[in-house]
């Protein structure tokens, strides 16, 4: 049998106050559409290792160990098989070592309008969906990943029926191994 291996997604709820702006404004397009259960402004992968990609404005991709311990997260997990689990694992990988830049334009046009579907730059829900494509996940294989809102992403995940876990993680002591 083959061997199964633990993703999470990583999905930052932006706090009311001293909050920078563009996140307040990333969870408010989700919400409006989806409803307030989806109040997300960032997320990310993380593997089993606790090596984390995705990328933050004004920045590059990363691909860095995370350990989640600011109470905003929500982390949702779920399995899938060794092949898949390298495949994105190499894929976040690369990304991070060509240095995929974040782009504000298509971060706020992409999901609303479907510009800049070009690699050339990303914003953090972009990436996290052509990660979880390239490794053949079911519940993100219909998204656009040029048009996925954080908030869209974890709408898909919420419908899926291979979720493992919900939790946030500093209720998991700092660690997000099970």
């Amino acid at each position: 049998m083959a061997r199964e291996r633990k993703i999470r997604i990583c999905f930052y709820e932006p706090a009311a106050k001293n909050e920078h702006p563009v996140n307040i404004i990333a969870a408010s397009i989700g919400s409006v559409f989806l409803g307030k259960d989806y109040w997300v402004s960032h997320c990310e992968i993380m593997f089993e290792d606790d090596m984390a990609c995705s990328i933050y404005a004004g920045e590059t991709v990363f691909f860095k160990r995370r350990t989640y311990s600011n109470p905003f997260y929500k982390v949702k997990a779920f399995t899938v098989q060794e092949e898949q689990y390298r495949v994105m694992y190499g894929y976040c990988q690369i990304m991070a070592d060509e240095g995929i830049p974040f782009s504000n334009v298509k971060m706020a046009c992409a999901p609303m309008f479907g510009f800049f579907k070009g690699m050339n730059a990303t914003f953090c829900s972009e990436i996290v969906v052509r990660a979880l494509q390239r490794g053949g996940v079911e519940f993100a294989k219909a998204l656009d990943p040029s048009r996925t809102t954080p908030s869209r992403l974890l709408y898909s995940m919420n419908r899926a029926e291979t979720l493992l876990f919900d939790a946030t993680p500093h209720r998991m002591g700092q660690s997000l191994r099970v």
